[in-house]
């Protein structure tokens, strides 16, 4: 079932303010703009960026490398420490490698409860080491560079004409004016996450809409695509991929068509399937080989066959298998699964 922060409503909110390039709402008594961020915002955010990165320097602030190299010296935060978190990011994505290849839920979720658990381990280690390193040119110039972002994208209009706060106003701001203006900016934009966004292009309204442009999707925003904001090109990107998984699967099962989480669990436990049928040799002369093949494909709780669409399968393949003679080969089965070879 969607949640409240995606039902339809909300996504068409999500939907309107993508496109207009914009989100807006109450600061204080006055109405403000956020304009949504596209390339030429990005060049400026950059060379800010380095702006306050020489900044720093010249504060005598030190960059990572030489505090790690300190760090290191006075074994603190050692050469090893960091070696260990680059293994941990690698095994993790091998455990991702590994989920993503696997047909049967059951032993998805067991490996997926595996990277949660490696992920909290990361995480500690990340936190431990933020604690270690202190203040560096980088964490100095990305703490600007927020207060920078948040003035360069506020309006006192949708054309972006008038900033809401000038260099002198947001310099002067205290601590509480600054909780306000970050409380403001997060409650306006929320329906932005990438969450929204999936939720939104699965969402029939935003089919009826993308249907009609067909495959030449640059059109959809009635811009060049290098003048799309990163949200536009985000909406595109994801709705492409959607529609291709859709295409690709000839349709989802009706209790997860409103889930984008679950559609790409459901079309990636059919690759798997397709894959495994087309490397499993069922139709060889090996008995023992064909009885090892179906045995992987079907041998999973009833529970996983349910999840992937394969609650009949052992019956329906009994059946099919006594029409055929006792025997079914690999594009029997891709049928009785509705896969492809």
């Amino acid at each position: 079932m969607i949640g409240e922060e995606f039902s339809t409503e909300i996504l068409r909110k999500t939907f309107s303010e993508i496109t207009k390039g914009f989100s807006f709402g109450l600061l204080g008594d006055e109405i403000a703009y956020i304009k949504h961020l596209d390339n030429t915002d990005q060049i400026d955010i950059d060379a800010q960026r380095e702006a306050y990165i020489k900044e720093s320097a010249k504060k005598k602030l030190p960059n990572i490398g030489e505090v790690l190299e300190r760090l290191n010296i006075e074994n603190i935060w050692t050469n090893e420490d960091e070696d260990s978190i680059r293994k941990q990011k690698e095994k993790i994505d091998n455990l991702i490698t590994t989920r993503k290849n696997m047909a049967i839920p059951s032993q998805s979720k067991i490996v997926q409860d595996k990277i949660d658990e490696e992920n909290e381990k990361l995480n500690i280690k990340l936190f431990k080491k933020r604690n270690f390193l202190g203040q560096t040119q980088e964490s100095y110039a990305e703490a600007k560079l927020n207060s920078y972002y948040i003035r360069r994208t506020i309006f006192k209009d949708e054309k972006f004409t008038v900033p809401f706060f000038s260099k002198e106003d947001f310099d002067n701001l205290d601590d509480e004016d600054f909780f306000e203006i970050n409380s403001f900016y997060e409650h306006t934009t929320q329906n932005l996450s990438i969450d929204h966004i999936e939720h939104l292009v699965i969402n029939n309204f935003f089919l009826h809409f993308f249907s009609l442009v067909g495959d030449d999707v640059s059109i959809f925003f009635k811009k060049p695509l290098y003048e799309l904001t990163f949200l536009q090109l985000n909406v595109l990107h994801i709705a492409l991929r959607f529609r291709n998984i859709l295409r690709d699967c000839g349709g989802v099962p009706d209790n997860i068509k409103n889930n984008p989480k679950e559609i790409i669990k459901h079309y990636e436990n059919t690759k798997n399937i397709e894959k495994l049928l087309e490397s499993s040799g069922l139709n060889s002369n090996d008995d023992d080989k064909d009885k090892a093949s179906i045995k992987s494909l079907v041998g999973a709780k009833q529970d996983d066959l349910n999840k992937m669409g394969l609650s009949t399968i052992n019956k329906n393949m009994r059946e099919k298998a006594i029409e055929k003679g006792g025997r079914l080969n690999k594009y029997d089965m891709a049928k009785l699964m509705g896969t492809k070879i």
